[in-house]
C-alpha cells in the first residue's frame, strides 16, 4: 500500500505563477507573508501529513466509528493526530487576527488543506468544516458567539459542524421541520438532523452545530429557514464547559467509505429542547448559511483533488514497479495513457482550485473594484469547481483500481478505498446536478452571459502568451477551437432560455464544457509559465508540464465536440 508524497513543487508554481499569491501579497493584512514563510509552511504541513495522518488512512477505513454510550468514538490514533494538529496551529491558518486566527490568505491554506485531503480524507472533513463554521459565525454571529464560541473553534480546541438535511429534508431544504422556541435571550431547539458530518466525536472536548430551524411565526418555504449555533456542552459565564446540551447522537451511518468520518443522527430536543443562539437576523438563515456551504462546494471539489492525486500516485507508482511481460506496465500504451489522465487531470484540478481559492482572498480587498470582479469570477468558478473536479475524481480513482488490475479490486492494496471515499463527493454539498443548475441558472442566465463570455475572452487572451513550443502551439490551436465552439454554444441556450425552454436536462453537459475549456486554458498558462521560468523551476518540471497539456487537449479537451452536439440535440429536441 503506497504513502503519499506531497506535490509541494506543483504547489508553490501555482501559487505563484498561476493563482496570484505576489498580488495578494499586496494587500495591506498581508504584507508580511514572505516566500520563505510559504515554503515553510508547506514543508511543515507536508511532513505532517505525510508521517502521521497518511499511515491512519487505512485504519480509519478499516476500524469505521462506533457509538458506545453516550460516546462516538473515532478510530485509533485520530485523536492524538488532531490534537498535535491543533498543537501545531493548523487549524488557525486562514482565519482572521480579530477572530484569534494567523491571518494568512487562503491560497496559502490551500496546498495544506489539500495535503491533509490527500493524507486523509475522512480527517480532513473535521478541520474543513471547523474553518467554514468560524468563517460563518464571524461574519453573522452576535456578541455572545464571537466571544465564547469563536476562539475555541479557531484554536481546534473546539469544532464545528453543519446540520442541514433530515429525513423528509435532503437538497429541498424547504422542508426543514425542526422548530426553535425563544427562551430569554436564547432558543430551545427541537428535531432531528442527518448525514451530519462530524456531528459527533471524541477528538475535541466541544463542538458548535450550525443548524437550521424554524422559529414560531416561520413563513412556508426556505424563506422561513432560521440559523442557530447549537453547543455540545453549554458554555458558562467564565468561558467554561457547563453541562451537556439536550443533543443526542442517535447512530453514526455505515457507508460505501469514509468510515473514519463519523456521519451522525443527531435528535435535538428530547428533554425539553437544545439551548441555541440565534446566528444572523430570524429567517434568514438560509443566506448565512450559503457563507459556509460555498466555502465548503470549493473545499469538497479539493477534496476531490486530495483523493485523486492520492490515487495518481498509487497507479503511477504500481504501473513503474509492475512487470508483465519483460517489462514494466507503464511502457504499454493503454496504462501509459491511463496514468496521464490521472496525472493531467490532478493538474488540471489543482490549477482551478487554488485560482478559485486566490479569487476568495482577491474578494476581501479594499477596493470595492477588485473584490467585486473577484467574487463575480468566484461565483461562476464555484459550481464548476464542485462538480468538475469531484466528477473527475471518480473517473481516476477507478482507473487506479484499472491500472492494478485484478489487486485493484483486492481491499489489501488501498486502491479500493480511494474509490469507495470519492463516491460520495458528486452527492453532498448540493449534487452535481444542482451545481449545474445553479451555474445555468444563477451565473450564466442571470447576467445574460456576460461574466461567462468574459471569461472565455480571458482563456482566448492567455493563449497570446508568446512561446515557439511546437506543442504548446498545438494545443494552444486546440483550445482556440474549443472555446469558439463552447461561445457559440453558449449563444444558442441563451435563445433557447429567451424561447421559454427547458435547460434542465443539458445542464450538466453546459457545466463541464467549460469546465474543460477553463482547465485547458489553465494547464496552457501552467505550461507557458514553467517555460518561461525554466531557471527557477527545473527543465523536468517544465516537460511534464508541457506533456500534461499536450495529453489533456487532446484526451479530455476533445470531449467538449460530443457535450455541444449533445446539449444542441437537446435543446432543439
Amino acid at each position: 500500500m503506497s504513502q503519499y508524497t506531497a506535490p509541494t513543487q506543483d504547489m508553490l508554481f501555482l501559487l505563484n505563477e498561476i493563482a496570484g499569491l505576489p498580488t495578494i501579497k499586496q494587500l495591506p493584512e498581508y504584507q508580511e507573508v514572505s516566500e520563505d514563510l510559504v515554503s515553510a509552511i508547506l514543508e511543515a504541513s507536508a511532513s505532517f501529513c505525510q508521517d502521521v495522518l497518511s499511515p491512519l488512512n487505512p485504519v480509519g477505513d478499516q476500524q469505521g466509528v462506533k457509538v458506545e454510550g453516550d460516546k462516538t468514538i473515532t478510530p485509533e490514533g485520530f485523536a492524538d493526530a488532531y490534537q498535535q494538529y491543533v498543537d501545531n496551529g493548523w487549524p488557525s491558518l486562514p482565519l482572521s487576527v480579530e477572530a484569534g486566527g494567523q491571518g494568512l490568505p487562503e491560497l496559502v491554506n490551500t496546498p495544506a488543506m489539500e495535503m491533509v485531503m490527500s493524507a486523509n480524507l475522512a480527517f480532513s472533513l473535521c478541520p474543513m468544516l471547523t474553518q467554514g463554521a468560524v468563517k460563518t459565525l464571524s461574519a453573522h454571529g452576535d456578541e455572545f458567539t464571537k466571544k465564547y464560541l469563536i476562539p475555541k473553534m479557531v484554536s481546534g480546541e473546539w469544532t464545528g459542524s453543519m446540520d442541514l438535511t433530515e429525513p423528509q429534508a435532503g437538497s429541498d431544504l424547504s422542508t426543514v421541520k425542526t422548530k426553535a422556541v425563544p427562551e430569554g435571550d436564547a432558543y430551545r431547539i427541537k428535531g432531528q438532523k442527518i448525514f451530519i458530518s462530524w456531528g459527533d466525536h471524541d477528538m475535541a472536548e466541544n463542538m458548535v452545530h450550525l443548524v437550521l430551524a424554524r422559529l414560531p411565526d416561520a413563513p412556508a418555504g426556505t424563506r422561513g429557514i432560521s440559523l442557530f449555533a447549537v453547543p455540545k456542552y453549554l458554555v458558562n459565564e467564565d468561558g467554561s464547559l457547563g453541562e451537556l446540551n439536550d443533543i443526542k447522537t442517535v447512530s453514526v451511518e455505515e457507508k460505501l467509505g469514509q468510515h473514519g468520518s463519523p456521519t451522525c443522527v443527531l435528535a435535538y430536543g428530547d428533554n425539553g429542547g437544545a439551548l441555541g443562539y440565534l446566528v444572523g437576523a430570524p429567517h434568514r438563515g438560509l443566506a448565512c448559511m450559503f457563507t459556509m456551504m460555498n466555502h465548503a462546494r470549493i473545499n469538497v471539489g479539493m477534496q476531490g483533488l486530495g483523493l485523486a492525486e492520492r490515487a495518481y500516485q498509487q497507479g503511477s507508482a504500481y504501473a513503474e514497479e509492475r512487470v508483465q511481460g519483460g517489462q514494466a506496465i507503464i511502457n504499454y500504451p493503454d496504462v501509459k495513457r491511463m496514468v496521464m489522465l490521472m496525472g493531467s487531470g490532478c493538474s488540471a484540478m489543482r490549477a482551478m482550485i487554488y485560482q478559485a481559492m486566490g479569487l476568495a482572498d482577491m474578494a476581501e480587498a479594499d477596493d470595492a473594484d477588485t473584490a467585486a470582479q473577484a467574487d463575480k469570477r468566484l461565483q461562476l468558478l464555484t459550481p464548476i469547481v464542485k462538480s468538475w473536479c469531484t466528477d473527475i475524481t471518480q473517473e481516476i480513482t477507478s482507473l487506479n483500481i484499472q491500472v492494478h488490475g485484478g489487486m485493484g479490486f483486492v481491499e489489501e492494496t488501498g486502491a479500493a478505498q480511494h474509490y469507495r471515499d470519492a463516491r460520495i463527493l458528486p452527492i453532498y454539498e448540493g449534487t452535481n446536478a444542482i451545481q449545474a443548475n445553479d451555474f445555468a441558472q444563477r451565473k450564466f442566465f442571470a447576467d445574460e452571459g456576460k461574466e461567462l463570455f468574459s471569461l472565455l475572452s480571458d482563456i482566448e487572451a492567455g493563449l497570446q502568451a508568446e512561446c515557439d513550443n511546437a506543442d504548446i502551439q498545438k494545443a494552444a490551436n486546440r483550445i482556440k477551437q474549443a472555446v469558439t465552439t463552447a461561445r457559440q454554444c453558449a449563444e444558442d441556450m441563451l435563445q433557447h432560455n429567451a424561447k421559454g425552454g427547458d435547460f434542465r436536462e443539458s445542464a450538466c453537459y453546459f457545466l463541464n464544457i467549460f469546465a474543460y475549456n477553463v482547465a485547458a486554458g489553465l494547464l496552457f498558462q501552467k505550461a507557458v509559465a514553467a517555460y518561461q521560468q525554466q531557471k527557477k523551476y527545473g527543465a523536468e518540471f517544465y516537460e511534464e508540464q508541457k506533456e500534461n497539456l499536450s495529453f489533456f487537449t487532446q484526451h479530455y479537451l476533445t470531449r467538449t465536440d460530443s457535450l455541444v452536439a449533445a446539449v444542441k440535440a437537446i435543446i432543439e429536441a
